[in-house]
């Protein structure tokens, strides 16, 4: 168990008034207490619990073990290198003792958690809020190399602007200190107060392959650092590290497979379930799992100078939970909303943003399960961007979901002009609402749009009834068609729609 004296101190003094002697050492591994009993031969990295007069007073103590005792214990004791803290109120040994493994017990699930949510690649956010509740008082923040927000449980707007980024104005003071230059390439855990802030910072370094790519961080708020949390924090960054440098070789160990497989299901081509799981696995996702597919068209511009690629590592930077790949020139990216359902506002604003800031436009497509069909729902994505940026010019992101008729019209006449598919008897009324402003047209779609009601319909157009049911006789005959025919009324609808500037 990785707890030392200083944690064990902490918590003890909630429940009972707690006095501590000895050194204090953040990297002690202390296993779970045991009841001392005279003539009881102690060991390093162990607790003993019991009574101070119980204690023999002719034995020293061993570096690195720690005495817990009811009432102070022998005075050689408090001169030993041991830790020692003393209980200052009369209770009985076993109430003691029980107190400490109820404190280990909460220490272990919580261990035990952190190394299955990694071992089931879990996300970095996950395993921060699942540490939360040890380090009350505190945030976690986690930053790339150039100050992006990769995650916190602090609120967002305390520590990252609309664009996923840190505030210029605390990117700025941390630039400005020379404290925070000088400790940049540490590779240790290190408490940082600099100039800049009125609290404190305890800070970790990530590193891969020799080179820095992040910054984890436990920063003071409500509650200070105290050396208990430092040591908890040191575990955590640990984990950190590990699952950074897992996922790293995991992803360079498979030789960018996943990125060739689903270039593959892009242009269509058959991938076994095998090959498609383990792609998925590597990067931590799962077959059953939901997804959205979108797609960005890269300007002219920048394909002569092959920026796509550098779009696609900014991508992946700042979405959580997603894949970026340069397709055809384009980029497409896949995301993975199942993972993405509890911060899907703020990735939607980060999207926005970077799109916005880059003058692109992106298509998304309509959710989907089977990563099979990838290609006809990147199909989808592209459409969603042709069709909407001729509706709506200038928007930076296109659903295909809202976009379902229009794109049926668009590719419904096969490039024959929508005049030779509509009646002629609905060219002429349109012709006579040009010369005469008759409505005629009007009132046939509102009709239509209101369940061929008749009543609701002579509202909505702010006429009574009778001159409703008067203009739909002169409609009728102009059509010349059975009003009751299902198919016509649809053939109809879709040549209002049709006809439509």
């Amino acid at each position: 168990m990785y707890l030392n004296a200083s944690l064990l101190f902490e918590e003890l003094q909630k429940v009972f008034p707690v006095t501590r002697t000895g050194p204090v050492l953040h990297d002690e591994h202390l296993h779970p207490p045991l009841l001392y009993r005279p003539g009881m031969e102690m060991r390093p990295d162990q607790i003993y619990v019991g009574r101070g007069p119980d204690f023999d007073p002719q034995v020293i103590p061993p570096e690195r073990s720690c005495i817990i005792c009811i009432g102070p214990p022998p005075e050689r004791y408090l001169r030993s290198r041991a830790a020692c803290l003393v209980v200052e109120e009369p209770l009985e040994v076993g109430a003691l003792l029980n107190q400490l493994q109820d404190i280990f017990e909460v220490f272990r699930r919580w261990e035990l958690r952190l190394e299955a949510m990694i071992q089931d690649n879990a996300g970095i956010q996950e395993i921060l809020n699942e540490s939360q509740p040890l380090f009350p008082g505190n945030f976690f923040l986690l930053l790339d190399v150039n100050y992006r927000v990769m995650a916190t449980t602090s609120e967002h707007n305390y520590v990252m602007d609309q664009s996923g980024c840190t505030p210029s104005s605390v990117l700025t003071r941390f630039k400005k200190d020379p404290e925070y230059a000088r400790m940049r390439y540490h590779r240790e855990i290190f408490l940082y107060r600099g100039l800049y802030f009125d609290h404190g910072i305890l800070t970790h370094h990530i590193f891969l392959n020799d080179e820095l790519c992040g910054t984890f961080t436990l920063t003071e708020k409500e509650a200070g650092i105290t050396d208990g949390r430092w040591t908890l924090f040191g575990r955590l960054a640990r984990l950190v590290d590990h699952y950074y440098q897992q996922r790293f070789y995991l992803l360079h160990s498979t030789a960018l497979r996943p990125a060739a497989v689903f270039s593959q299901l892009l242009k269509g081509e058959i991938v076994s379930k095998k090959d498609l799981s383990q792609s998925l696995k590597s990067v931590g996702w799962n077959v059953e799992d939901e997804y959205v597919v979108c797609f960005i068209s890269v300007h002219e511009s920048d394909k002569k100078i092959h920026s796509a690629s550098y779009l696609c590592q900014q991508l992946e930077a700042i979405l959580i939970y997603a894949l970026a790949l340069e397709y055809q020139t384009d980029i497409a990216v896949i995301m993975n909303t199942t993972k993405i359902a509890s911060k899907a506002g703020q990735s939607q604003e980060t999207f926005r943003a970077f799109l916005s800031e880059g003058m692109l436009q992106a298509g998304v497509s309509r959710p989907f399960h089977d990563m099979m069909q990838l290609k006809n729902y990147y199909q989808q994505a592209r459409a969603a961007v042709t069709v909407g940026s001729g509706l709506e010019p200038g928007r930076p992101v296109y659903r295909f979901e809202a976009l379902l008729l229009p794109y049926m019209l668009s590719n419904l006449s096969g490039g024959i002009e929508a005049e030779t598919l509509c009646p002629r008897g609905l060219l002429e009324m349109r012709e006579q609402d040009r010369k005469r402003g008759s409505a005629y047209l009007q009132t046939l779609d509102t009709y239509f749009r209101t369940g061929c009601n008749a009543t609701q319909a002579a509202r909505e157009l702010y006429i009574n009834r009778s001159t409703f049911l008067e203009r739909m006789a002169r409609i009728w005959k102009f059509l010349n068609v059975d009003q009751e025919d299902y198919d016509t009324r649809l053939y109809l609808m879709l040549c209002l729609r049709l006809l439509r500037p």
